[in-house]
Formats: C-alpha cells, structure tokens, sequence
C-alpha cells in the first residue's frame, strides 16, 4: 500500500482539481478524465483479495499469447517471400545450397555426439 501513496494522492489531487503533473490544465476538469481518475483510484484502494486477479491474468497472458501467434504467423510469411526456393522444392530434392556438403557434415558429427551424450544423461 505504502509503495502507492504517491499514485493515489495525484489521483486524490486531480480530483479535487488540481493540475499538479499536467501539461494541459483544462484536461483534469474534464468530465471524463474525472470519471476515469475516480475509476482508477477506487481500482487501486481495493484490498488484493478482492481484485479481478483472474481477468487480469487472462488479459495478460492472452494478449502475450496473440502477439506470439501473430508474430510466428508473420515470420512465416515473410521467410515464404524471402526464400520461396526452400518452401517451393520438393523434399524428394532437397534445396542445394554451396554449403550443403559442409552442413551435412557438421549435421552428422553434432548426431554423433549427440546421441551418445542423450544416452549417458538418459540412463
């Protein structure tokens, strides 16, 4: 509670129509800004048990969870424009590169090591 004080004696401020911390005085004697500051303060003084902790959750997550989904969607669809080779050759042929010995040595020796080291930590 002690850690908004601050927060809530601004509100406190604001409502009784002081302009301390605004650059345009005519906005805090807005009916709007008012109903709003009022909101947000009565948010703040309600004990934590009490608080939509589930919606805010909800909100939270999702909304990660949307930027995520969006953001792989969208890296998709740009890689798709920017190398149609590799999602338009069939994996009968596989995409060729100038490296492509050298990847699949390097492949190889990383299975190599891999898979004995899995074993070890496995058993």
């Amino acid at each position: 509670m002690a850690a908004t004080l601050p927060y809530l004696v601004l509100k406190l401020l604001w409502l009784a129509g002081s302009s301390v911390g605004v650059t345009d005085p005519d906005l805090t004697g807005d009916a709007t800004m008012m109903g709003l500051n009022a909101m947000t303060f009565g948010m703040e003084v309600v004990p934590w048990r009490q608080s939509h902790r589930a919606v805010v959750y909800l909100l939270v997550y999702g909304g990660f969870m949307t930027q995520g989904v969006s953001l792989m969607i969208a890296f998709a669809l740009y890689a798709r424009e920017r190398w149609p080779d590799v999602f338009t050759t069939a994996t009968a042929s596989p995409f060729t590169s100038p490296p492509r010995s050298l990847q699949t040595v390097v492949a190889r020796g990383c299975l190599l090591v891999a898979v004995p080291v899995g074993g070890v930590r496995l058993a």
